[in-house]
This record gives C-alpha cells, sequence and structure tokens, in this order.
C-alpha cells in the first residue's frame, strides 16, 4: 500500500465479490433491487461517517482516506448482510414459515 490508494485492495476485492453475489443471490427481481440500494446506502454511511472529521475541522486529506476506506468497509458488511437474508428467506421458502 503506498501514498496513492486508500484502503486495502483486499478489503476492495472482498466488497466487489461480496456485493456480486449479494446481489445475484436475491430470488425475485425486487431483492436483487432492495439487495443493490441497501449495499448503497452502507456504502453513502461509510463516506458520510468519513467524512466527520472534516465537520470537527480535521485534516482534510485524512477524512478523504478515512470516506474511501469507510465506503468499503461498511459496503462489504451491507453485502454480507444482504447475504444473509437472501439465505434466510431462501431456506423459508423451500422449509416453509415456522410455526
Amino acid at each position: 500500500m503506498n501514498d496513492t490508494t486508500p484502503g486495502s485492495p483486499i478489503i476492495f476485492l472482498a466488497f466487489l465479490v461480496l456485493s456480486v453475489i449479494a446481489i445475484a443471490g436475491g430470488k425475485p427481481a425486487k431483492w436483487k433491487l432492495y439487495n443493490f440500494l441497501i449495499i448503497l446506502a452502507s456504502c453513502a454511511f461509510g463516506i458520510g461517517l468519513g467524512a466527520l472529521p472534516v465537520m470537527w475541522g480535521i485534516n482534510a486529506a485524512i477524512s478523504g482516506r478515512l470516506a474511501a476506506s469507510f465506503t468499503l468497509i461498511f459496503g462489504a458488511a451491507g453485502a454480507y448482510l444482504c447475504m444473509r437474508r437472501n439465505t434466510k428467506r431462501n431456506n423459508q421458502i423451500v422449509t416453509g414459515p415456522r410455526s
């Protein structure tokens, strides 16, 4: 990792892989859209959290690096949650609702 790349390439790869699996795993087409929107909202939350130091008067360069890293981390977390939700929903469809 050098000064020009904020974040780790491994986190970026994990974000891409988890996002593709989460979006492709949504069975009805509406859940593919919902998963995409959940991942997008998670990324937006990461950008907002990374931009907080600018509001507190801390160095803007640090905030830019934090925002780039937090976007990938929170996006990967959102994709993981979508994958778990897909698995749970698919198991309920196969086995039926619990009584």
